[in-house]
Parts: C-alpha cells; sequence; structure tokens
C-alpha cells in the first residue's frame, strides 16, 4: 500500500514485489515497527505518540492476543468466552442489550483531511486557516509524481488496502458466524434495525482497523439497532471536534436513549 502511494505499483514492479513476497513478511515489519516504540519510552523521544499509535493500530492487523482488538477480532467469533461469542449468542440475550454505532469510511481522502485540517475551527483565524489547508491539499493532490497524480496514488492505495489487505484478513479462518461476515465484507449489506438514514453497509468498507460488516450485532428482544456512520474512518470518527466523530456522538445518544427506555420499562 506504502508503495503504491510512492508510485511503485505492483502491475510495474513485478520484481520488486516478489522480492518483497518472499524475504519480508507483516510479522517483520510490526516487529520492527514495536521495537522502535519500545526504545522510544525511555528517552521520550519526540516520535514516541506516533510510534504508540501505529503499534496499537497495526496490533489489529496483527493479530496480537493482548491488543482491544483481539476481542474483536474476526478469529474469535469460534472462542466461547469472547467478546463477540458472547454478544452473539442467543443464550445471553435475556441478560445483555446490544447496538452498534460503525464508522465506515475507507477513504484515504477523508483520513488525510481530519489529519492535516482537523475538525471544529474555533474563531475566524482557525477558520481561515482550515480553508487555507483545504486549499493547499487540493494542489497537493494534482502534484505529479513519476507521471501521475499524488490523488490517483492516493485511491489506488485505497482500493488495495481494500479489495486486497482487508479482504486478506478477512479470510482468516473462524466459525460458521465468522465465516458468514467474511463474505457479507465484499457485498452491499443490510443493516437491522437502522438508527440512522443510512440503511445498507457498502461492500469494503471499514475505518482501517475494522471491516465494518464485522460490527453487526444479531436482532434480538434487547437488540437496540444498528447505527452507520459513512462520513466517519477510524481518525475522524474517535473525536467530536470532526463533524464526523459529532455525528458518531449523536448516534450514541440516539443507543443511551433507547436503553434508558428499555430499563426503564423493564423490557
Amino acid at each position: 500500500m506504502f508503495l503504491t502511494l510512492a508510485s511503485f505499483w505492483a502491475k510495474e514492479f513485478h520484481a520488486l514485489y516478489r522480492n518483497l513476497d518472499s524475504h519480508i513478511s507483516f510479522d517483520v515489519l510490526y516487529k520492527l515497527i514495536a521495537a522502535a516504540e519500545w526504545d522510544s519510552q525511555g528517552g521520550g523521544h519526540p516520535a514516541r505518540d506516533a510510534l504508540e499509535t501505529a503499534v496499537k493500530w497495526l496490533s489489529g492487523l496483527h493479530g496480537d492476543p493482548d491488543s482491544a482488538f483481539a476481542e474483536i477480532g474476526i478469529e474469535n467469533f469460534g472462542e466461547p468466552d469472547s467478546l463477540l461469542s458472547i454478544v452473539n449468542n442467543p443464550a445471553y440475550a435475556p441478560s445483555i442489550y446490544t447496538g452498534a454505532v460503525i464508522s465506515a469510511n475507507p477513504n484515504f481522502d477523508e483520513i488525510l483531511r481530519s489529519i492535516v485540517i482537523g475538525g471544529k475551527a474555533n474563531g475566524w483565524i482557525a477558520r481561515f486557516w482550515s480553508f487555507l489547508m483545504g486549499i493547499v491539499l487540493w494542489f497537493i493532490r494534482r502534484v505529479k509524481v513519476f507521471g501521475l497524480s499524488v490523488g490517483s496514488h492516493e485511491q489506488a492505495a485505497g482500493k488495495l488496502y481494500s479489495n486486497a489487505v482487508m479482504a486478506q484478513w478477512g479470510q482468516t479462518p473462524s466459525s460458521s458466524t465468522g465465516g458468514w461476515l467474511q463474505a457479507e465484507y465484499k457485498r452491499d449489506v443490510t443493516v437491522l434495525k437502522p438508527l440512522g438514514r443510512t440503511h445498507i453497509i457498502p461492500a469494503y468498507s471499514h475505518d482501517f482497523i475494522v471491516p465494518s460488516v464485522y460490527q453487526l450485532l444479531p436482532d434480538s428482544a434487547r437488540f437496540l439497532g444498528h447505527y452507520v456512520n459513512l462520513h466517519a474512518s477510524h481518525n475522524s470518527g474517535k473525536s467530536q471536534d470532526c463533524p464526523a466523530g459529532r455525528e458518531n456522538i449523536r448516534a450514541l445518544h440516539q443507543l443511551m436513549k433507547a436503553l434508558a427506555a428499555r430499563l426503564s420499562t423493564g423490557r
């Protein structure tokens, strides 16, 4: 994916990718970054925060059993005591209320804008600065690298991530339920009891860590519903400073109100 961003596309650099496939694995890259993060802890290195974030995100793809992502990893559907297994088990329905807010925007463009421009701008100076950064990004995407625009590299890398990286992760062996969700990732999926205007999770949607369809929960007497946020990525969906993040918070309020109503009636 990163090589694609730099214009080294697999369809043109056959020997390069053959060597990468035969000599470099994801585990090797993950361990190198994790080692750098470990080294940065002692001396207060300025790159520490960035390395910690990289390790946290990559641990989801690495399958690290000690990460929070392991609890929602597709391979854990078959584990009887995992979070996914418990909330998807009808035997637990009488005691557990479930619902989900699903961030389903896989676009690099949205992630880049949320990182570079940020979200809510307070004051006219901040708003003017955000406007200028938007113009800068517009021009940057039109700069050509080896004959192709930065924007075209960005789009190609995004498609590669969705269609190859995430699809490959979706081939992890799991239970029958997990296998069904892996197949659903590649097509549009209708959600149960939609809480917002969106009733469909588009094919290949993800928040850059977990395929969005993996967050579907089963219908039951205590199922509150699904809210699909097509604007939110893993970055913009986490903060109320971004419009997508504020939409997620409004969706959480909807779920909490639905839960409060259920609890007040004892149903």
